[in-house]
This record gives C-alpha cells, structure tokens and sequence, in this order.
C-alpha cells in the first residue's frame, strides 16, 4: 500500500471541494483565454494554493490528458492545510496545457507529468507549488516569495518530492530499498557481519539510476525536504518514507568505510 494513502498529513490536505464542478458546456481550446495572475495584496503575508481537482474531472483533447485545477489565495479564504511539491521544472521551453479555473496555464512538462501521476480518483489535492503560486512575471512577487520559501516548505502539512515516472527499473530499486530499511541491526558489527550480505544482493544499477536522477542535483532540496517533519518521494506509480532512503544512504556509507 502507498505511504501516501496511510499518512495523516497527506490525508489533512484532501478536500471535496470542486469535486462536484460541472461545465455548462466543452472547452474550446482555440478560444479559451490564458490564465493570468491576480496580485496579492501583500506578497510578504499571502500565498497561492492549488486545487489539483480528482480524475475524473480531467479533459481528453486531441488524445492529451489536460488535467484541471483551481487556484485561490489566502486573501479569499483561510489557509487550508497543504502540501509543498518538490520538483525539477525540466526544459523551460517544453510546455503542456492545464487548466487553472476555466484558462489555461502552459506548465513545464515535467510539472503536468507530476500532477497527472499524484492525482486522486475522487478528490481534489491542496498543494503549494512554486511555478503556479508564485506569478513568475512579477518580480517584486517572485522576490519576496522565493525568500519564504523555506517557511512554506516547513510549514506544509507534508512535502512530496516528485522524482518523475518509472524507468530504468525505478519500481525493483523502490522495493529493494523499503525491504533494505526493515533489516534494521543494532550494532555496528552486525551491519558489517550480516547485513553486508544483504547489502552486496542489492540491485545496484537500479538503485544507481534512482539516484542519479535529476532531483538529487537540485540547488533547493535542503530546504524544500530538510526542514519538514513530513516527506515522501515518489516515482512513478509507487512512493516511499524520506527515512528510508536516509537508512539506505547511512548504512551504504557505513559498509564502504
């Protein structure tokens, strides 16, 4: 079962609203406007969230996938509880369409690919996400957020790290090292003696290929996964404890010294 499905902090970010949103009418994409940001009032107070809306309020347009969501600030309504994604934009020139209210917002490829893998089949997702959130055409607005983006990372109910989909055996490397985590040795010399066996039987060019993907290169991961008590990854369709990469990282350093 995905940690995700079991954590109470994901789950105090689920809500039902928009669930019940119905369109008069199709969207015409040749005639729909592009969205465009309404100031906050201030900056340095105030955030964005959006609403990743379920699947089944998701668009089918010339075969392409366009998922739907709403954004709103906290000058509109109180806070709710939700989660930061961390992620790689990707290339800035690769965009795909979504829907942000009934306009569309040309996300990077790697964000529509995100937010296509994290949605839920019957509710919306609050999530805080910088390249939405934060209107990237003000600079006044980027500059003041972008420096408060260390407290909205710590101050998110839970933090999901998305690693992109699954590739170059991403879901054997997933398991192997959730498996590796429960074998937990109370000594030094037990880690040496027995579970260096367990260690050599690892699939190393999966897990190799896990962490060689772009995410771990990132200027911004300290903040964004360090200061948050909360934090899943995920890749692909399967998801993991940020305690369980760290086991796998502090006894691989162990066992090599």
């Amino acid at each position: 079962m995905s940690c995700r499905s079991e954590s109470d902090e994901y789950k105090s970010a689920l809500t039902d609203r928009f669930t019940d949103l119905k369109d008069p009418k199709p969207f015409d994409f040749q005639t729909t406007e592009v969205f465009s940001h309404q100031p906050l009032q201030d900056p340095s107070t105030q955030l964005r969230y959006l609403y990743l809306l379920p699947k089944t309020h998701n668009i089918d347009h010339d075969g392409q996938t366009i998922i739907r969501c709403q954004l709103h600030s906290d000058a509109e309504e109180q806070a709710p509880r939700y989660i930061g994604l961390s992620y790689t934009w990707g290339d800035p020139d690769l965009r795909r369409p979504i829907l942000v209210g009934d306009k569309i917002f040309h996300a990077t490829v790697n964000l529509a690919i995100a937010l296509e893998h994290l949605q839920e089949e019957e509710k919306t997702i609050t999530f805080w996400i910088d390249a939405i959130c934060i209107d990237q055409s003000n600079l006044s607005e980027k500059s003041i957020q972008v420096q408060r983006m260390g407290n909205i990372f710590a101050s998110a109910a839970l933090v999901l790290a998305w690693l992109g989909p699954a590739a170059d055996e991403s879901e054997v490397a997933l398991q192997e090292l959730m498996r590796y985590s429960y074998h937990c040795p109370d000594s030094y010399a037990k880690l040496k003696n027995t579970f260096s066996r367990v260690y050599a039987a690892l699939p190393f060019e999966s897990i190799n290929a896990f962490f060689d993907r772009p995410w771990f290169k990132r200027v911004w991961v300290g903040q964004e996964v360090a200061l948050n008590k909360h934090v899943i990854f995920v890749c692909g369709p399967l998801d993991i404890q940020r305690e369980e990469l760290l086991v796998y990282m502090g006894r691989n350093q162990a066992l090599r010294n």
